[in-house]
């Protein structure tokens, strides 16, 4: 695979990670069901509880992506650089689709505001982390011929 080919292999994985859980979203808010929980107290908690296992999450995510992402800024060949680039990349938007995803879920449980600004938070968060070349260029400490190839 070349370098083009990678990087847009890499957007392309991304951009279907971050519409699944709007399409997702989309069809929750259409749907006629009837939420499981109604009473605020137990709402509360269980925003509480969805919190305190989304943000480790992200968290650990974070760490082990840029601890992996240290290991390979190492290697020689760009081709290689990218493949694991493109690998890890794909794991974490994986993460970061997850937690939307079980945010998004958790509207067939809980009708709340907050979770609707739970979701936005992680879908900015997500939004974010938009591969570009600058964005690889910075992660992987490219040089300016390998720059040069990947554009």
């Amino acid at each position: 695979m070349s370098p083009k080919k990678i990087l847009r292999s890499v957007k392309i994985i991304y951009y279907f990670m971050l519409i699944s859980p709007a399409v997702l979203l989309f069809f929750l808010f259409l749907s006629p069901a009837e939420k499981i929980i109604k009473d605020n107290l137990i709402s509360v908690l269980y925003i509480g509880v969805l919190l305190i296992a989304i943000i480790p999450i992200l968290f650990v995510a974070n760490w082990f992506i840029n601890k992996k992402i240290e290991k390979i800024i190492s290697e020689k060949f760009l081709r290689i650089k990218l493949m694991e680039y493109l690998k890890i990349k794909t794991l974490e938007y994986a993460l970061y689709e997850m937690t939307l995803i079980f945010a998004a879920l958790s509207f067939l449980i809980v009708e709340s505001f907050a979770l609707q600004i739970i979701f936005a938070i992680l879908y900015i968060f997500f939004f974010i982390k938009r591969p570009s070349v600058e964005k690889i260029a910075e992660d992987l400490k490219l040089n300016s011929e390998e720059l040069r190839e990947l554009q």
